[in-house]
């Protein structure tokens, strides 16, 4: 068989590899969580009460946090909490409120037990504190090693909605703690790459039947 006959399927079995969920992140690859889960038993998703994206660096992973202010009567973030699998972590600060933050292990929500976690709070007053005024807060934990991988980790609970990433606590809501489930994908490429990879697929295989009609 010509190489140029098996050229188009070999290069469709590249692509699928490369836009495929995958577990070792480069820097610009990123995933969200979303907060839409009320913490109690038996809940479903509903609307979003706040968004986590998190997006690898070369240093480590950036964390943007955009709270639904609109989505409820929410009036603050006071503390949000999630499952890490790494080491060490560096906390540095970025745009909006900052918070302090502790990594350690126990129970997420007092349900959800996990070997390692991450947990920040910010002040229920003062120029920290975290509300309606701030649309968004953003902070990055580097460290030797830490990436996305690190936190696409999840703990159960029989009592509480699962497998979650963690749970955010929102006074003023209806409940005021609400959980991420797990991420319904892995690190990808971006839109536009996958598009250019498709558009290069395409060109390749009218090259390689054209190879095979001459």
């Amino acid at each position: 068989m010509s190489p140029f006959v098996r050229l188009p399927a070999l290069l469709a079995a590249i692509f699928v590899a490369l836009v495929s969920p995958v577990t070792q992140a480069t820097p610009g690859d990123s995933l969200s969580y979303s907060f839409n889960t009320a913490s109690t038993g038996g809940a479903t998703p509903t609307t979003s009460q706040a968004t986590l994206r998190l997006t690898e660096t070369a240093l480590g992973v950036d964390f943007l946090l955009t709270p639904n202010w609109g989505s409820s009567s929410a009036h603050s973030v006071t503390q949000l909490q999630f499952a890490y699998s790494g080491g060490p972590l560096s906390y540095v600060d970025g745009a909006g409120p900052n918070a302090s933050f502790t990594l350690g292990s126990g129970h997420i929500d007092s349900s959800y037990s996990v070997t390692s976690m991450v947990s920040m709070h910010w002040p229920s007053s003062g120029s920290q504190k975290f509300d309606t005024a701030d649309p968004f807060t953003a902070w990055s934990f580097n460290g030797a090693g830490v990436s996305l991988a690190n936190f696409m980790v999840y703990a159960t609970s029989s009592a509480k909605p699962s497998p979650a990433f963690g749970v955010i606590s929102m006074p003023g809501a209806t409940p005021s703690n609400w959980v991420a489930l797990e991420a319904p994908l892995s690190p990808a490429p971006e839109p536009q790459t996958a598009l250019l990879l498709l558009g290069g697929l395409g060109l390749l295989a009218r090259l390689g039947r054209s190879g095979t009609r001459s």
